[in-house]
């Protein structure tokens, strides 16, 4: 048998639910709250290098990294589509 050491009715016990990262809870937030921002909740987050790889793996797909003149490297095409999508253009 489990003992919660802070009793069952404890508000800090309550309150634990929703510790976490900022960045946690963020996520937590927008999950609970997809729908009403018109997203859905089995959204997934990017590091930058995860995005960057895949934009890499793009680029790869679409055969312009094979090229004798190369297509820009995943940190530059990265770095273009965070600009735009940053500044709505």
């Amino acid at each position: 048998m489990a003992v919660n050491a802070l009793g069952n009715r404890s508000v800090i016990a309550q309150g634990l639910t929703w510790s976490g990262t900022f960045h946690g809870i963020g996520s937590r937030l927008l999950r609970d709250y997809a729908d009403l921002v018109g997203s859905s909740p089995s959204f997934t987050i990017n590091d930058r290098e995860d995005s960057a790889n895949l934009m890499k793996l793009v680029r790869h797909e679409l055969g312009l990294s094979v090229k004798e003149k190369r297509f820009p490297a995943k940190s530059t095409c990265f770095a273009i589509y965070s600009r735009v999508v940053n500044t709505g253009g």
